[in-house]
């Protein structure tokens, strides 16, 4: 990769964090599924979350603040990890691609329900 391209994917990267970390300190009590392309990303204490109740791969990501833990889900197999970390008691929130460069908070689900299953509630935050 040529040093403009990796820069320039650094940048991308970076941009998502920042939208991450905006959404995170919005709802630090989530665990936040941060849709890139196909899959859903989590970062940080999230990722290790992830890795700790659904057994996914934890790698690192580099950014321009250093390495940053990440695991990841496959979209077309997202409901059966939401169930899982609902099942678990984690509050989770889906945030949705809706441009190139752009997030959007869907849905927060919780697992808040008395039979243990989930409530959710879609937001345009």
């Amino acid at each position: 990769m040529n040093p403009k391209t990796a820069e320039s994917a650094r940048q991308y990267r970076d941009q998502h964090l920042r939208q991450y970390r905006h959404f995170k300190g919005k709802y630090p009590e989530y665990v936040l599924l941060f849709r890139i392309g196909d899959f859903y990303e989590t970062y940080g204490e999230d990722a290790q979350i992830c890795h700790r109740l659904l057994g996914l791969t934890l790698t690192t990501r580099s950014t321009s603040e250093g390495e940053l833990a990440l695991a990841g889900v496959p979209q077309e197999y997202i409901y059966g990890y939401l169930r899982k970390l609902i099942q678990a008691g984690k509050h989770v929130a889906l945030v949705e691609q809706i441009a190139d460069k752009e997030h959007s908070l869907t849905v927060l689900v919780t697992s808040d329900r008395e039979d243990g299953g989930a409530g959710g509630q879609s937001t345009g935050a």
